[in-house]
């Protein structure tokens, strides 16, 4: 049976970032401080998942699906150099990498832009990276 691959891909995408080491090193938690929700005892720096696209990328003879994910990182480190160093790490750990879904196949994970800001008050840095995933069914034995 078909489904949409878009939870899988949320979770292989966890997977290889809370199990890369070098990105834990950067984070206050390690390996824990890649999030879905954000708890309030969270240290600073940390990932969030941020908003996912997603849309059928159909052929006559696949059911595929098209994603754009967006990854945010915090830091309260005066500069932007804590942020910069994690983005770098995410790109690492996925960009053209494998994703070990379930049920599907990941056909690319490419890194299509990022961004880096400040909050308001001046004293939170964050910078967002975007990637495109294409998956498509596991075919059926």
């Amino acid at each position: 049976m078909a489904s949409i691959s878009d939870w899988s891909v949320q979770k292989a995408v966890f997977e290889k970032l809370a199990g890369d080491t070098a990105l834990s090193s950067l984070l206050a938690s390690g390996s824990g401080g890649v999030y879905d929700f954000v708890p309030p005892t969270a240290l600073f720096p940390y990932i969030v998942f941020g908003d996912m696209q997603s849309r059928p990328l159909d052929t006559a003879d696949i059911v595929g699906r098209e994603m754009t994910m967006t990854l945010t990182a915090y830091s309260q480190k005066n500069g932007f150099k804590e942020i910069r160093l994690i983005l770098s790490a995410i790109y690492a750990c996925l960009h053209r990498q494998s994703l070990s879904l379930d049920g599907h196949i990941a056909i690319r994970c490419d890194e299509t832009g990022l961004d880096t800001s400040t909050e308001n008050d001046g004293q939170l840095y964050k910078g967002s990276i975007r990637f495109r995933i294409l998956t498509e069914p596991q075919p059926e034995e």
